[in-house]
């Protein structure tokens, strides 16, 4: 199971949102060397990539609908 190419990806997306969320209280702070953290946008990355997964998910691994038989 931990071998899915695409639920190695949903997990990675899940992590790096989680990350973006922590990293949005710290917005604007500057680290030694000058860099400065941009939570905002990996925390809207992660959310595209993981709106891309759950429609890949549902597009490509789903069963297709059928009608009800009686």
């Amino acid at each position: 199971m931990w071998k899915d190419r695409w639920l190695q990806n949903y997990a990675a997306a899940k992590i790096q949102e989680a990350w973006g969320r922590n990293l949005t209280k710290f917005e604007g702070m500057q680290l030694p060397g000058g860099v400065t953290f941009n939570g905002m946008q990996i925390l809207q990355d992660a959310r595209d990539e993981i709106q891309r997964l759950e429609e890949e998910m549902i597009v490509s691994y789903s069963l297709p609908v059928t009608d009800m038989i009686g």
